[in-house]
């Protein structure tokens, strides 16, 4: 048990100190401990309390070692979704009590959620650059004074930009809710 609390502090201080080898930290703390753990519960079985503390704590630090390697490289071009799933993964098998077991299958179902929207993610990354562009102007534009001229640098300025996003995502994409019902008035949609 003392070497496996080890084990657990060793990947927590890994994993402390650079979160971008979180994932190894925790494959780490798997391989070692795997084999000592399944020792101890054929020696205590499953249902005993120093079995399930111990194992539970090495789930939830594997765990912490995914959940802090993604939210590392959630916002960068580094797609930690699938190496942070198999940890979850490692760590739902080690979890026994239900409080753990819930933990990882919660995370589980959030980091599906968000791998399922790579492709809606990988078309905002596309506009992201308009889209500042475009939400700059209209902080500025709320500062100045209402004239017509604001007006009109305001949507000389933004439409280029509206319509590359229409051209990017296409009209019938959500970001045009009245091109898609054949609404009339000025937005977005009717750009161009």
């Amino acid at each position: 048990m003392r070497k496996l609390k080890k084990k657990i502090e060793q990947a927590k201080a890994k994993r402390k100190n650079d979160e971008t080898k979180a994932i190894q930290a925790g494959e780490a703390l798997y391989v070692q401990t795997n084999n000592s753990l399944a020792q101890l519960k054929r020696a205590l079985g499953s249902d005993h309390v120093k079995f399930a503390s111990i194992s539970d704590r090495v789930a939830d630090e594997i765990l912490q070692c995914g959940i802090d390697f993604f939210l590392h490289y959630r916002d960068t071009d580094t797609d930690p979704g699938e190496e942070s799933m198999k940890l979850f993964r490692k760590a739902f098998l080690l979890a026994v009590g239900n409080i753990t077991r819930q933990r990882c299958s919660e995370n589980m179902d959030n980091l599906q959620e968000w791998i399922n929207n790579k492709p809606e993610r990988e078309k905002q990354q596309l506009i992201k650059e308009d889209l500042v562009f475009i939400g700059s102007k209209l902080e500025r534009f709320q500062r100045l004074p209402d004239k017509v001229e604001n007006a009109e640098d305001l949507i000389n300025s933004c439409k280029p930009r509206l319509m590359n996003i229409k051209r990017t995502l296409g009209e019938t994409d959500d970001f045009f809710p009245e091109a898609q019902h054949g609404g009339g008035g000025k937005c977005a949609g009717n750009v161009g």
